[in-house]
């Protein structure tokens, strides 16, 4: 009788297990590389959040820029105002704009820039950091480089407008009406990392400097900015409190340190979470490497197992054996990406040194670990298991009976029931340790679905073997032909490890590049037939007659110049109830958030279709009315009829809703998503925008023309706008094929684990063939032919899939059109033809090299 496997001492199993691991060689690779890069990309996510998250709680004061930030929009805030700031505590008074940067010695060269002018107390928390090494937290150096010398005031400029300029530090810029001397290369600056959405470099200035520009005009689009160092005893709930007490209908916005932190927190945690569900698919990938390591692992140790089930060990003691090698494996592999991920938090502080404005060093997040480490055990556990419990499969007697394999089905019931818990335990891990719980669970479903899909195209593309093998108007009198097809079907076949470990990949670097084409198509092709070429900002009432004789004398070539009134305001209340308070649908909760822009008109505006409602008679003049953009209205629950409220420079005006208009924004034209009548804004300091429609080379002479006659009016030009987008498209769009590269190195090395697994097969079955008569050319057919289609077929369900979800993502997600990218499809299916080949070039080279007597004498 065996003996009870539950008395055998550990000792001894791991005595066993270490014996038996210190031969293995095939598949430890194989499982260290496939579990270590799925560990590793969810420990290094988790690290690096782990990391902002401590950033940001160190240093929130510094990310907001002080206790308290007020921001106004168009004006300062009056003497009142200030004088109830100052009661409350330290304040630094900084005004930000968009304007244009020109070279002083040569003005046709010219940069859209971020302009920011500072006082003497910026900054209140943080440090400024300088390219010359200076990092002060106050304000002597700042001060100095900003100074009056010599009649020019200095500006500290970001690296990029030096490039874009061609100037250098002490070099002179001209900014409306003024010259600044460079004085130095801004690095960092401690209130600007809630910032992502940037037009152009940075410029710093001061404020007198400021004012010699002449570009703070009456209505100009400036955001003043008053950041508030309260004393100890002060808490800032109880300073906004008082703030609004005094001045409730100044129109500003208040923010708290809770506010920056929270915003930027939810952006990292997002980002974060992308990362940890790419590292969790790199690592489902690789389960499924694991587990062929492990069932070829087992298939060459079968021998040894029969030997010991006939020297009386019982199943549960071999079972142990093996799942502790398994688990020293696993060990290992997560460990080493651990390690690997741990490096990470270092290696982005070093990298991206602006990215945070203090980021000084990392440590170790042992929850992040933790949780990584788990995730790399639960994945093992899964996918070995099945191939642990066919051990019982393997009896004593296959030790005289030769080449028997291991049981390839998937076992009774029971086995399967075995794998429930685990795979419950591996769902629950993935949605509770989610910052979204929603969107892992939507991963969850979608990776089920996923493998399922993937399972059924490896069947789709057997099963069509099969059909064209049996099928003898193709295959009769090809013979290299039937034997490839028929390689795509048969026991221990690849097909289904090549559809699964590659199949996932392609999908996605697919989807990506239709995508990207897709919108760049959009953005260069469409885009610039209907656009402007030119937006005019800050045109002053006083100068658009001005403006406008200035276009007739330039005469650009087919030039075509639209003029609107323009301010901003804040949307108060909506039929009376406060924004905070009303329901509005997550989508359309952007244009309720912040300034608004607002125009008016006495004619229906262009580029819209009025839906509901009618338009006011040209000559109205009644109770204020507006009309809204339709998406908008419907998202907030307002329609014909209701009321909304605006707050305009500290005034509030209320509007009857006369009309909902459908806007074609997506034709780049000039339109508002607000248009009151005339009557509503005529007591406002309204600024014109305008739009030219001209020749490329017309339109920069006009620009020059407009910036040397006016310098407070800002040109944006479109083409550098599309530049800029498909810059951040080409950037966004390669980070994400680096992700989906990581699952697609995952794949392969699955694919190439699979292939070497059954070398061995397959080296028996060319030596059969050449002692039938198979030549080396046959057998190169044979293979080169089987792969090829195998790499074939994995390729063009990949482009199938991936296209069809690009067309929804572009369909439904982004609301525009999708037409198919035949070179992207081409690409892929060649690399995944070329990649399924190159991992069978081992197994091809050694099946026509190896000779047939090696194996008669075995046998």
């Amino acid at each position: 009788m065996r003996p009870d496997s539950a008395r055998v001492p550990w000792r001894v199993l791991w005595w066993f297990a270490w014996r038996e691991l210190r031969g293995a060689r095939h598949g430890v690779a194989t499982l260290l590389v496939c579990l270590g890069l799925g560990v590793a990309a969810i420990a290094a996510s988790g690290s690096v959040n782990a990391m902002l998250s401590k950033v940001l709680t160190r240093d929130a004061l510094a990310l907001l820029g002080g206790d308290l930030k007020v921001q106004l929009t168009h004006r300062p805030a009056t003497v009142e105002e200030q004088t109830t700031l100052a009661r409350l505590g330290a304040v630094s008074h900084q005004v930000t704009m968009r304007s244009q940067a020109l070279r002083a010695d040569d003005q046709t060269q010219r940069a859209l820039v971020e302009l920011k002018a500072v006082d003497e107390y910026y900054p209140l928390y943080g440090r400024i950091q300088l390219a010359n090494g200076q990092n002060t937290p106050a304000n002597p150096i700042l001060a100095r480089a900003l100074a009056l010398r010599d009649g020019v005031f200095g500006a500290v400029v970001a690296d990029e407008l030096l490039v874009r300029l061609g100037v250098v530090v002490g070099d002179q810029i001209r900014i409306g009406e003024a010259n600044f001397e460079v004085r130095a290369v801004l690095v960092a600056e401690p209130d600007n990392v809630a910032s992502f959405a940037s037009f152009g470099p940075r410029v710093m200035i001061s404020g007198a400097g400021l004012e010699r520009t002449g570009l703070v005009a009456r209505g100009a689009l400036v955001r003043h900015v008053y950041l508030l160092k309260l004393p100890p005893n002060v808490a800032p709930d109880s300073a906004i409190d008082a703030i609004n007490q005094a001045h409730p209908k100044a129109g500003w916005r208040i923010s708290g340190v809770e506010d920056a932190v929270q915003g930027l927190a939810e952006v990292y945690a997002n980002i974060t979470l992308f990362f940890s569900l790419t590292g969790l698919t790199t690592l489902l990938i690789g389960g499924i490497g694991v587990a062929n390591a492990v069932q070829v692992y087992l298939e060459r140790r079968q021998t040894t197992i029969a030997a010991l089930k006939c020297l009386g060990a019982g199943t549960q003691t071999v079972f142990r054996i093996y799942a502790l090698q398994v688990a020293l494996l696993a060990g290992l592999a997560i460990a080493l990406g651990l390690a690997l991920g741990a490096l990470t938090p270092g290696v982005v502080a070093a990298r991206f040194p602006g990215m945070l404005p203090t980021v000084d060093g990392f440590g170790i997040a042992p929850g992040a670990l933790a949780e990584a480490a788990a995730f790399g055990a639960l994945v093992t556990a899964s996918f070995t298991l099945l191939p642990l419990l066919r051990l019982r499969a393997i009896s004593p007697g296959m030790l005289v009976r030769g080449h028997a394999v291991v049981a390839a089905s998937p076992g009774p019931a029971r086995n399967l029931l075995a794998l429930a818990p685990l795979l419950a335990a591996l769902v629950a891990l993935t949605i509770g340790s989610a910052h979204a719980p929603r969107v892992a669970a939507a991963f969850v479903v979608a990776a089920g679905l996923g493998f399922l899909v993937l399972r059924l195209a490896a069947w789709l593309i057997a099963r069509g073997a099969r059909l064209i093998v049996n099928d003898t108007r193709f295959t009769h009198g090809r013979p290299v032909l039937r034997l490839a097809l028929s390689n795509l079907y048969r026991p221990g076949a690849l097909t289904v490890s090549v559809v699964l470990s590659l199949g996932l990949g392609l999908t996605v670097l697919v989807a990506v590049a239709q995508i990207e084409t897709n919108l760049k198509r959009q953005i260069n092709d469409r885009v610039p037939d209907a656009a402007p070429q030119t937006f005019f900002l800050d045109i002053q009432k006083d100068q658009v007659a001005d403006f406008e004789a200035l276009f007739e004398s330039v005469n650009p070539a087919q030039g075509a110049l639209a003029l609107a009134p323009m301010i901003r305001g804040r949307i108060s209340a909506l039929n009376g109830v406060p924004v905070a308070e009303a329901k509005i649908d997550p989508e359309v909760e952007w244009a309720f958030r912040g300034d608004r822009g607002l125009s008016y008109s006495a004619v229906p505006v262009e580029n819209s279709e009025v839906v509901e409602g009618t338009w006011w008679p040209e000559d109205y003049s009644g109770p204020n009315l507006v009309s809204m953009d339709a998406n908008i209205a419907r998202g907030a629950g307002l329609g014909v009829g209701d009321t909304i409220t605006i707050n305009v420079l500290g005034r509030e005006i209320t509007a009857e809703i006369a009309s909902l208009r459908e806007i074609r924004w997506q034709s780049a034209r000039m339109n508002f998503t607000f248009v009151y009548t005339p009557d509503t804004l005529a007591a406002a300091p309204v600024t014109f925008i305008a739009t030219l429609h001209a020749e490329p080379g017309s339109a920069r002479a006009f620009e020059d023309a407009v910036i040397a006659r006016f310098a407070n009016v800002t040109a944006i030009s479109v083409a550098e706008a599309i530049d800029r987008v498909n810059a951040l498209l080409t950037q966004a769009a390669r980070v994400i094929r680096m992700i989906a590269s990581v699952a697609l190195l995952a794949g392969c090395v699955v694919l190439a684990s699979a292939v070497a697994g059954g070398q061995h097969r397959r080296l028996y079955e060319a030596t059969i063939l050449k002692v039938l008569g198979g030549t080396r050319r046959r057998l190169l057919g044979v293979f080169m032919l089987e792969f090829g289609l195998l790499g074939l077929g994995t390729s063009a369900f990949a482009c199938a899939a991936g296209t069809l979800g690009a067309a929804w993502m572009m369909h439904q997600v982004m609301q525009g059109e999708f037409v198919f990218a035949p070179g992207v499809a081409l690409g892929v299916i060649l690399l995944g033809v070329v990649t399924v080949l190159g991992a069978g070039a081992g197994t091809l080279y050694a099946a026509l090299s190896t000779r047939a007597s090696q194996w008669l004498r075995n046998d």
